[in-house]
């Protein structure tokens, strides 16, 4: 059981939100996506669920909406592209909200910043993703066939390092590294454009020696109730087109779409597909 009755789905890109509305729904709760402009795809929801589309600078037009619909629990889901702040157009609230620091927090920053004002200064609770589904966090350990090379071990400790170190600097969730060389940090860009831009930089190493490995682990100092690294089908395949030997994500501090279909589709590339508890425990 859920602790409420009614859910705002404040959508971004993706299906993810799609899932959470359908579980939700299973379960009772009634329904409402708040999807945002120019980010969310409105044509996946609008003949199944009530839906309403927010601008991410109308932050008081946003919290008026939904308190004019009765809803106090929020679940924030699914990929957003940072608008510049031409784009974004601020209104007086929303500057309340995160101040003079608007463009200069990292996306964990910013995210903290809301969710602390809605709840407490509006009285909303924003949950995280895993009170609907429950399922959605790997447990530690080997999650699919393979398992992991020895030769890549050092690769996956360097990369969970480097995470660590930089995780007070709010930067980005994921690495790419191979034969003790950092190919890449993600950035601004999203994973998948990392695994591309690392795929052309991956290095030919010894014959038949393993491709890069992806690290992807959150911040220490990362809220559990918005963007929490998230992989899927679609970064699976973008592992192994660029040649990617495998992946490495967090137990209990990431998301792992379509369990059965990222696992299956890890097999059948033949890249390994690992679970660590906090980038200290790889072996």
């Amino acid at each position: 059981m859920v602790p409420f009755e009614k859910l705002g789905i404040v959508a971004g890109r993706g299906d993810l939100p799609l899932k959470v509305a359908q579980r939700a729904s299973s379960m009772g709760v009634g329904v409402t996506v708040l999807i945002l402009k120019d980010q969310a795809d409105p044509t996946l929801y609008q003949d199944q669920y009530a839906c309403h589309i927010i601008r991410m600078g109308a932050a008081q037009a946003s919290i008026d909406l939904v308190r004019s619909l009765g809803i106090r629990d929020l679940v924030f889901v699914g990929a957003v592209n940072r608008p510049s702040l031409f784009e974004l157009r601020p209104d007086k609230k929303a500057l309340t909200i995160v101040g003079s620091s608007l463009m200069k927090l990292g996306d964990d920053g910013l995210l903290r910043s809301v969710i602390s004002y809605l709840e407490e200064k509006e009285g909303l609770i924003v949950h995280p993703i895993h009170t609907i589904l429950d399922d959605i966090m790997p447990e530690t350990g080997q999650l699919g066939a393979l398992a992991v090379p020895s030769e890549v071990q050092a690769d996956i400790d360097k990369g969970c390092a480097v995470l660590n170190a930089m995780a007070g600097l709010d930067i980005g969730q994921a690495v790419v590294v191979q034969n003790g060389v950092i190919l890449g940090v993600e950035a601004a860009e999203g994973t998948d454009s990392l695994i591309e831009r690392c795929g052309h930089l991956k290095r030919a190493g010894r014959e038949g020696g393993p491709g890069p490995v992806l690290v992807k682990l959150s911040k220490r100092q990362q809220t559990e109730r918005a963007d929490l690294p998230t992989i899927g089908p679609n970064t699976i395949s973008a592992a192994a087109r660029a040649g990617f030997s495998g992946v490495v994500i967090q137990a209990g501090r990431s998301l792992l779409v379509s369990k059965a279909e990222t696992i299956a589709a890890a097999d059948a590339a033949g890249l390994f597909l690992l679970a660590v508890t906090d980038g200290n425990d790889t072996q």
